[in-house]
């Protein structure tokens, strides 16, 4: 959906939904919304993540646990997915995103940067530092231009990553010292 901006998952501290509600709230474009779908925490994250959104009626909040159809939904609406957590090492939210076709901008990590190096920066937009409407607005510019058809996801099915786990037992296996057989 044109405009659409969404942020979805379990909403703890260190994902940032309240900072990202602040930043939202900077851009003018009065035909972008922005979607928060998840459930807080806490009551006290619930309540701040609220009261940041009732300033804004571009912001819709689903804060609840969703069952699969509708999260799916829910991402395949959106133009592009915002996470704006502090610290991202993994991120299962941004491989759903990325499995539905759907362009996400998160921080810079090591690991966000070999990812990026899979799936092209036309999938996944990253930044240092705070996240700013600048940000947000350019990353959204970037995914409207480039993002088409579909991220390249090749190396993540099933069949390699049991294959590529079974070689990593085998090979802490002959580390250990004990044999195994291929």
């Amino acid at each position: 959906m044109s405009g659409r901006l969404l942020y979805f998952g379990i909403i703890r501290p260190y994902k940032n939904v309240p900072a990202l509600l602040e930043v939202f709230r900077t851009i003018p474009e009065p035909n972008l919304t922005m979607a928060v779908v998840g459930k807080p925490l806490t009551t006290a994250l619930e309540n701040e993540v609220r009261s940041t959104a009732e300033t804004d009626p571009r912001v819709r909040l689903d804060l609840r646990f969703v069952e699969d159809h509708d999260l799916v939904r829910e991402v395949s609406e959106a133009e592009l997915v915002v996470l704006p957590y502090t610290e991202m090492n993994n991120s299962g939210a941004l491989l759903v995103a990325l499995s539905l076709d759907r362009p996400v901008l998160a921080p810079a990590s090591a690991v966000n940067k070999e990812l990026q190096a899979e799936v092209g920066d036309q999938w996944l937009m990253l930044y240092e530092g705070s996240l700013t409407a600048d940000i947000v607005s350019e990353s959204l510019a970037h995914a409207r231009t480039g993002a088409h058809g579909a991220p390249d996801l090749q190396g993540r099915d099933w069949t390699r990553v049991g294959e590529a786990y079974k070689a990593a037992y085998i090979d802490a296996m002959a580390l250990a010292g004990r044999r195994t057989s291929r």
